[in-house]
């Protein structure tokens, strides 16, 4: 497993010649997603309503959460990148509050694109992994 941090994969390597292939942990990719989530979800804060804009956008992080839980790398990162060019061009677009939300969401949507994109040969495919590991710990002894 790996956070995706090379450093850590080289010293690993350096030790171990022959080595398992690596697999990116859930856990640190989800935290980059989450930062774009919560930026987008930063609207529950605000005093007036939000615009239909940040709604679809929101719904786009998710819609790429659920491509890279399933393995679909190069779909999650499309899908990343049209977010950001959306939230950049929107933007400038809505009030204050919401164009600082925004763009906000657009620098963690950067940093999640380029952290799938650095290490997209080891995401794995977690519903996969996962539906393999409810069989296995169901089936009877």
């Amino acid at each position: 497993m790996s956070d995706g941090a090379k450093g850590m994969r080289s010293l690993v390597a350096s030790v171990a010649p022959t080595m398992s292939k690596p697999t990116l942990d859930w856990f640190h990719l989800s935290m980059k997603i989450h930062a774009v989530r919560r930026s987008l979800g930063a609207y529950q804060m605000a005093p007036t309503r939000r615009p239909a804009f940040m709604a679809a956008s929101a719904g786009s992080a998710t819609k790429i959460r659920d491509h890279l839980w399933r393995g679909r790398t190069e779909e999650a990162i499309e899908l990343t990148r049209d977010l950001i060019e959306s939230l950049q061009a929107g933007a400038p677009t809505l009030p204050p509050f919401y164009a600082t939300v925004a763009e906000a969401a657009r620098g963690a949507a950067t940093r999640l694109l380029e952290y799938v994109k650095q290490n997209r040969a080891d995401i794995p495919l977690t519903a996969r992994l996962r539906r393999a590991w409810d069989a296995l710990t169901q089936a009877p002894l």
